[in-house]
């Protein structure tokens, strides 16, 4: 057989075999680099579809064109490495590519055999041969394909599964991403330099000098995958509090450090000082602290806020949604940039898709029937719970145990019978949310915004709702037995037959909260407000109210059997047909009760209300009770002679010779007292008591005495809660009262 080329091939004809290695690998890696892009554009549709209800629920992937369903989190796991991998042979096949096109380009007859070189964009950017004005926009291919769509792809696949809050995945996408930066970096030199050295792609003069040069993609690449190493890094998801913020006896909040990732950047950053790189707290989460800080707690060059937590101001940036779009109800435009927390408001979100009259039944007609009955007639309740309860037989509610929801947006949403048992939802947004009969059985919801949800018959069993907020919710039936809502506000919340048996509530605000028939057994509403509270017929059978503020509560009806009102106020509040001899009453004040009894038409509508949400033997209960609130004297309770002190006037065991001064003054001074009390009783002292001097119940004893009493302690250390303002405020109060005449009427 003869040989077709010499054993020593002349210059042409060893150029001519260069030209055909370089065409048949440039012909190869054309059309890996095509289906690599088509992969690309593959994963990115594929990505993009997934919206934050499919996170929800956990629905799988559906890979377009193939209609094959993929498991969402392996997908989310799997498929960034999958894409590194095909990235990592293209970018070799491009280095051994790149070899033979920098040798053909030393051949002798290289400027006769550049004309007939392959079409690949990526030989032809090497050479630099084309047209000067293509020469930018093939740069701009080469390097989007082969650097910028990887590497932003892969950073976009990791941000959008942030919502779900997986930090093992995460992580598993956060290394796909550095890894393949780590790629770039190291074989893209190699590619763009002649001698194939890595330095040499660094350097002008080891290729030809140009502004869309080669060796200036290296730097470009560079900067790029620091860029993509960089979001990587700061794509956190939100770091965990492994338990409820607690409170000493002194009130003190005791932080448990969080955990995470994102935990350990922060407290890098506060070890090291560096706290321009950190961002506050917002909105509402900042009331229940996830952090100890050290050096930065109080530095005010903090930049942007984070919603569940002090984080790194450009993962706030990012990722958090700014503070104004959290306090507004109204929908809000897509952002550019997917966020870390789920926003899923105005949306129906149930296992299986309802019918279009169940869909506008749970979202329009009900909500507006339910806010219309709260204080209607039978005629008017009755109907609307009857027909909630056919709507609910036909809807089918999603799972979600242990699920991690927090900082979602959920305001207005529909979750009717939704299994959230051990769901974490700490700060997130649930105003107006439809929750009727929901079980959160030991969900966390610290912090989380309840205002006017609908939780009809829901179950809270030993939720933990620390600081949330429940104003004007419907909590109706609810069950909160052991829930834990120290700090809450639950002022105007509807809790008619709720039952918060043991439950938390210690300085837990119930300003004109309904009650009625509510069962509170054993609860601890140490220091809460329950001012203007609707206690018709409930239970507090060994609750214990110490320190509560129970100024104009309707307790008419209420069973108090083995309660504690120790240093509570009860100012105008309503006992008629109370029953039940309380455990303790020490220093509490009960000022001009109202022992008017309640009407057979009050009863009739308190029946209505209550009815739907108690059994048939509790609502007995409740009826017998009401019935002796319709006496003209139907009972009222009475204190433990051993226990009483000296809390009242004398039907509660208070003699005319007793000593009025002494008790104030402790009752003020106590370290029991919060705040919002003590201011209270110094700047209001007038108004409450009268305007020249206390009522009957404290003898001749001027608002003037009290005054100069209580500096008088302030002076010898008996009043450890004072502060020099409540001093000033105090001396204001003694001078406007001087010029006034004072009474000296006896207690009866």
């Amino acid at each position: 057989m003869v040989d077709v080329f010499p054993s020593d091939p002349t210059p042409y004809q060893f150029g001519e075999k260069l030209l055909e290695a370089v065409n048949t690998a440039a012909s190869t890696v054309a059309t890996l680099h095509v289906a690599f892009m088509a992969l690309s554009a593959y994963l990115a549709v594929t990505v993009w579809s997934t919206t934050h209800l499919d996170l929800l629920k956990e629905s799988p992937v559906r890979l377009p064109l193939i209609d094959v369903q993929v498991d969402l989190v392996s997908f989310y796991t799997v498929a960034p490495w999958l894409y590194c991998l095909v990235h990592l042979n293209l970018l070799i096949q491009l280095n051994l590519l790149a070899r033979k096109v920098w040798a053909l380009a030393k051949a002798d007859d290289y400027p006769r055999l550049v004309e007939r070189l392959h079409v690949f964009p990526f030989a032809h950017y090497l050479l630099h041969q084309t047209h000067p004005w293509l020469r930018p926009l093939l740069a701009v291919a080469v390097f989007a394909s082969v650097i910028g769509v990887p590497l932003l792809l892969l950073l976009y696949v990791q941000i959008k599964f942030l919502a779900y809050h997986s930090e093992a995945v995460t992580w598993a996408q956060r290394l796909a991403v550095w890894t393949d930066v780590a790629l770039v970096v190291w074989l893209w030199p190699l590619i763009a330099s002649r001698s194939g050295h890595f330095l040499d792609g660094f350097r002008p003069e080891a290729c030809k000098i140009g502004i869309t040069a080669p060796w200036l993609s290296t730097l470009c690449a560079c900067g790029l995958a620091l860029v993509s190493g960089g979001g990587a890094l700061v794509a956190l998801v939100p770091a965990t509090v492994p338990e409820p913020s607690a409170e000493a006896a002194d009130g003190a909040v005791v932080l448990v450090d969080a955990e995470g990732f994102e935990a350990m950047l922060v407290r890098f950053v506060d070890r090291i000082g560096a706290c321009r790189l950190l961002a506050r707290e917002s909105g509402k989460a900042a009331s229940i602290p996830r952090q100890q800080l050290d050096r930065c707690k109080d530095i005010a060059a903090w930049r942007g806020s984070g919603v569940l937590g002090p984080t790194l101001w450009p993962t706030a940036w990012l990722f958090d949604p700014p503070v104004q779009e959290l306090t507004q109800a109204g929908a809000s435009a897509a952002p550019l940039i997917p966020r870390r927390y789920l926003d899923l408001h105005d949306e129906v979100l149930l296992q299986e898709q309802p019918s279009a009259e169940t869909r506008h039944a749970l979202s329009k007609d009900i909500p507006g029937a339910v806010n219309g009955a709260d204080n209607a007639s039978a005629e008017r309740v009755a109907p609307v719970t009857e027909r909630l309860s056919d709507t609910l037989r036909k809807v089918v509610p999603l799972k979600l145990q242990q699920r991690d929801l927090r900082g979602a947006r959920l305001e207005r949403a529909v979750l009717p019978l939704v299994d959230l048992n051990r769901a974490k939802l700490q700060g997130a947004s649930l105003i107006e949310a439809q929750l009727q009969g929901a079980s959160l059985l030991g969900a966390q919801l610290q912090g989380a915004s309840l205002d006017w949800a609908h939780l009809q018959g829901a179950r809270l069993l030993g939720a933990h709702l620390q600081g949330a907020s429940l104003l004007g919710a419907h909590l109706q039936g609810a069950r909160l037995e052991d829930a834990q809502l120290q700090g809450a506000r639950l002022d105007w919340a509807h809790l008619q037959g709720a039952r918060l048996d043991v439950a938390q509530l210690q300085g837990a605000s119930l300003l004109g909260a309904h009650l009625q028939g509510a069962s509170l057994d054993g609860a601890q509403l140490q220091g809460a407000s329950l001012i203007e509270a609707q206690l018709q017929g409930a239970s507090l059978s060994g609750a214990h109210l110490q320190g509560a503020s129970l100024d104009r509560a309707q307790l008419q009806g209420a069973d108090v059997e083995y309660a504690a009102i120790d240093d509570a106020l009860l100012a105008g509040v309503a006992l008629n047909g109370s029953q039940g001899t309380l455990s303790s009453a020490v220093n509490s004040l009960l000022i001009e009760p109202d022992w008017t009894p309640l009407t057979t038409t009050q009863v009739g509508e308190l029946s209505a209300a209550v009815r739907p949400y108690l059994q048939d033997a509790e609502y007995a209960r409740f009826e017998a009770r009401l019935q002796w609130a319709m006496k003209p004297d139907g009972g009222r309770f009475q204190a433990a002679k051993e226990k009483a002190g000296c809390h009242g006037p004398q039907r509660l065991g208070c003699t005319e010779s007793e000593d009025w001064l002494p008790l104030l003054v402790e009752w003020t001074c106590a370290a029991s007292r919060s705040a919002p009390v003590r201011d209270s009783m110094i700047d209001s002292i007038a108004p409450v008591f009268g305007d020249a001097e206390l009522p009957p119940v404290a003898g001749t004893l001027s608002v003037s005495a009290l005054v100069q009493a209580l500096l008088d302690a302030k002076g010898q250390q008996r009043c450890p809660s004072f502060t020099d303002k409540d001093v000033e405020r105090l001396r204001e109060v003694a001078k406007r009262n001087q010029s006034k005449p004072q009474a000296g009427s006896k207690a009866p």
